[in-house]
């Protein structure tokens, strides 16, 4: 904060009259070791007194050269919406502004089609209350978070001309229709749209990124096969593609990365688990649940050492649960109900030690305790009555 040649005293600066004026400055961390930092100002009485509160802020921007805003919340006496407004409308176009990081603001209205002219890092404006379309966005960007916002319209495309861009977050909002074939630059490494109302196939040209670590495309509304080409992607370490209206089978994939996280839960999957994603021996977190799988649980499970959550609830997996299970040592969470698995769950499993399960469900009950329970299990948690039990 030195930089700024003025007193600092906290959360106050004072002029040179001595009068001390309040300063909220959010994310100082993102922004304080950079050229052109960002402050926002919103003064108790600064609303009633704008050409003088203006005032104030133009000699900053004389004085020091920072790009200065001007913020007003209803939290803070202010009967509108939140409102932005720039001091200095030239001066906050400025090539010295690198990062720019709005986020939890209660900010309202749309963003302006002039931020394409910025020459900027990262822009973060998540949890707010902005609207509308993404505009065209500048071409120096590496992080876009805009998630938790009410944005409509498409996922914008020419995507592919942001040469350096990493990061790309667009999830909890409120945007449709398909995704552009140019979204994807050669760069990205984290892409989230998760919860939105999207549709249609996965574009291929997302297999052409070999930089994914992270796609998350939960909650929408996307359709057909989930292709043998995710497995291909080195790099990958989560792919959630659960809650949408994927078909067909899973594919016998040996993901070549270290993918921790797998999530297709709640779609309409069909077939049997393949034996060959037993050989993704990173998988930590695998989620298979609310599908119509069929067939017997592979006893090649068993070699998934680092395996920690297995869901299989919800679907229509028949036989007896191997006991091969009994060597995923790292398990914490098993959920087996609501299929039609029938013995016992192996006393390997039971007798785990030390034993790291907290939470194992099974079809271990039966209806009015009446009858016999398709599943005896002696060490689960949650026993439930399942289907036709």
């Amino acid at each position: 904060m030195a930089q700024n040649n003025l007193p600092n005293t906290g959360q106050f600066f004072v002029n040179a009259r001595g009068n001390r004026n309040h300063v909220r400055h959010y994310h100082l961390a993102a922004v304080s070791d950079v050229a052109g930092s960002l402050f926002f100002f919103h003064g108790y009485g600064g609303h009633a007194n704008l050409k003088a509160y203006g005032a104030f802020a133009e000699a900053l921007v004389a004085a020091t050269g920072l790009s200065v805003f001007m913020i007003d919340h209803e939290s803070h006496g202010y009967s509108g919406p939140a409102d932005v407004r720039c001091v200095v409308t030239d001066h906050c176009l400025s090539s010295d502004i690198i990062n720019i990081d709005l986020s939890g603001n209660r900010l309202q209205g749309s963003l302006p089609p002039e931020i394409s002219s910025l020459m900027i890092r990262e822009l973060i404006l998540s949890d707010n209350f902005i609207i509308g379309n993404i505009p065209h966005l500048p071409s120096t960007l590496q992080k876009l978070d805009v998630e938790n916002n009410q944005l409509t319209g498409k996922v914008p495309g020419k995507l592919n001309d942001i040469t350096f861009l990493e990061r790309l977050s667009l999830q909890n909002n409120k945007l449709t229709g398909t995704l552009p074939t140019d979204m994807f630059p050669t760069s990205l490494r984290f892409l989230t749209i998760a919860g939105n109302r999207l549709n249609g196939s996965i574009p291929s040209e997302i297999f052409q990124v070999e930089t994914l670590e992270e796609v998350d495309l939960a909650n929408n509304l996307f359709t057909g096969t989930i292709s043998r080409e995710w497995g291909s992607m080195e790099n990958l370490l989560s792919l959630k593609l659960h809650v949408n209206e994927f078909n067909g089978t899973f594919p016998a994939v040996n993901f070549l990365s270290q993918l921790h996280t797998l999530t297709i839960n709640i779609n309409k999957l069909t077939g049997t688990i393949p034996s060959e994603l037993s050989n993704s021996a990173s998988l930590q977190f695998l989620d298979l649940s609310a599908n119509n799988f069929s067939g017997g649980m592979p006893s090649d499970m068993g070699s998934m050492a680092s395996m920690k959550y297995l869901i299989l609830s919800q679907n229509r997996f028949t036989g007896s649960i191997p006991t091969e299970v009994g060597k995923l040592s790292s398990l914490e969470t098993l959920h087996l109900a609501y299929n039609d698995f029938v013995g016992e769950i192996p006393r390997e499993l039971c007798e785990l030690v030390p034993l790291p399960l907290s939470d194992i469900n099974a079809d271990c009950s039966s209806r009015n305790k009446v009858g016999v329970p398709k599943i005896s299990c002696s060490c689960c948690r949650t026993c439930l009555i399942g289907y036709g039990t």
